[in-house]
This record gives C-alpha cells, sequence and structure tokens, in this order.
C-alpha cells in the first residue's frame, strides 16, 4: 500500500512536468498503452487460450460504462494535479472511500447506518477546510480534485457490481483495453508528436499508474482494509515533497488539518464497517 501511494504520487508529478507540452487527453493514452503492454504479458503470457478466458464476459456493457467512468476520472485527475499544488490534489482524494460507500447505499441500496452518513459529512466538512470557499479562490484544478474523488467512487461501486460475476482480471483486463481507444479519439485533436527526451515520461506515467494498480491488488489480498488503508495517508507527505523538490510548491497548515479530518472521517468508516 506504501508502494501504491509512491507511484500514485509519482504518476501525478510526472503529469505535472509534462502538462505544458501535451494535453491531459495525449498523457491518457500513453498511460492507457503502456498499462496493456505491461499488463498483457503479465497476466495472459501471451496466450491466446488465456487471454479468451482473461475476456469471457457476458456483461460487457457494464464493463464499459465502469471504464467510461474510469476515463472521466483520469481526465480530472491529470488535470487536477497539472493545476493545483500536488499535495492539495492528494488530500481531496481521502473523499473517494467516503464518497464510494455513499454511492453504494444511495444506487446499490446496501444498508449503512447513522454514523456511517455522520462520518461523511465530517470528512465533507475536512475537504472544505482545504478548499475554504470564500476565504481562499476555488478554481478548475480544485473543482477537479473533487470530480475524480467522486468519478473515481462510482468505478469503485461499479467493479463492485462487476465483481459479483466476472473476476478482478477480467474487470482490470477490460478496463484497460478499451481505454486505448477511448482515450486516442479526444487526443487526436491536439495531438503532438512526442520527442526522445519526453517519449519516457509518457511511458513512465502509465508504468507507474501500473505498478500502483498491481500494488493496491496485492495490498488488498493481504491484509484488511482497516489495517492497510492508514498507509495510505502516506501519499500526502509524498505529494508535499514531491511537489516542494520538483516545482517549488508549498502546502499550507489547512490542507493537513483538512486531510487528517478527512483521513480520520475514511478510517472510522473502514474500521467499523470491518468489525
Amino acid at each position: 500500500m506504501t508502494l501504491a501511494a509512491l507511484m500514485y504520487t509519482l504518476t501525478g508529478a510526472v503529469v505535472r512536468h509534462l502538462a505544458d507540452s501535451y494535453s491531459v487527453f495525449e498523457v491518457g493514452f500513453f498511460r492507457s498503452i503502456v498499462a496493456v503492454t505491461i499488463l498483457l504479458p503479465a497476466v495472459c503470457g501471451f496466450r491466446v487460450r488465456r487471454i479468451r478466458e482473461v475476456l469471457r464476459t457476458d456483461r460487457f456493457s457494464m464493463h464499459l460504462l465502469r471504464t467510461g467512468l474510469s476515463y472521466v476520472g483520469i481526465m480530472f485527475w491529470f488535470y487536477g494535479v497539472s493545476r493545483i499544488p500536488l499535495s492539495d490534489y492528494y488530500a481531496l482524494q481521502f473523499l473517494t472511500p467516503l464518497f464510494t460507500m455513499a454511492g453504494a447505499a444511495l444506487l446499490l441500496g446496501e444498508a449503512t447506518r447513522l454514523r456511517n452518513w455522520l462520518a461523511v459529512l465530517v470528512g465533507f466538512a475536512g475537504a472544505m477546510v482545504i478548499v475554504r470557499p470564500g476565504f481562499a479562490e476555488v478554481g478548475l484544478g480544485t473543482l477537479a480534485a473533487l470530480g475524480a474523488a467522486l468519478v473515481f467512487a462510482s468505478v469503485n461501486n461499479a467493479a463492485r457490481v462487476l465483481s459479483r460475476t466476472d473476476s478482478a482480471t477480467t474487470i482490470v483486463a477490460w478496463g484497460n483495453l478499451i481505454l486505448i481507444p477511448l482515450s486516442l479519439l479526444p487526443a487526436l485533436p491536439e495531438w503532438v508528436t512526442p520527442t526522445w527526451d519526453d517519449l519516457p515520461w509518457l511511458c513512465c506515467v502509465g508504468l507507474t499508474a501500473t505498478v500502483a494498480q498491481f500494488s493496491i491488488t496485492r495490498a488488498v489480498a493481504t491484509a484488511e482494509a482497516r489495517i492497510i488503508q492508514p498507509l495510505d495517508f502516506v501519499r500526502l507527505p509524498f505529494a508535499a515533497a514531491l511537489g516542494w523538490i520538483a516545482f517549488g510548491e508549498g502546502s499550507d497548515l489547512w490542507t493537513w488539518v483538512g486531510a487528517a479530518i478527512i483521513f480520520a472521517a475514511a478510517s472510522y468508516v473502514l474500521r467499523r464497517e470491518r468489525n
């Protein structure tokens, strides 16, 4: 989980580095290409029979919906990290577990206790501490960060629905395959041919995001969520350090206070649900 936190933070830092030269759509396309290049041999070993087994599904339309949401979330993610400090962006992403719980209750009909709804309100209050509407300018980057947390929560719930019939491997495989054409079309109008100097950075986006995906899958399989979730908080110091070293960004006290409030609320929900 610590490795996943570091890899996701590195992904954001690389996207920020590329933001002045390439559109978020083109960066998203390279992320998809590299992810499939890594995942295909890792999961299937290029064996045709194994590929067919992994891709077998009766719910292609649901995979399409989940991947469409995932693409929107990735675009919000890439746009957000290119516009606001990395620490602010990743602090707001602690809202994702709370939004996931709320979505599961409202859309999937899952039973949710009053204390969990109170935790959602507390987490949202933490987000307002970071954003501070009325006291600080709320720009498109901040709205994109909030949108990413909301959309990725929807992706989580779509995966929960799919997991009733399809394996995690099938869900991940279809998601990355569908992303290739889905991310290519928006990238074409603003396409910039990558330079040899930038090509490794573009590939790095896909590499770090894929390693993070593998790491989270391994973490969830190894330990309970209430144990590994607190480790996700290390994203914030990673992001603050990278933002300061690479881009000269600073993070104010309110970012840390708000992140602590959100994280405490999310951890409370996870711990109570596992007990």
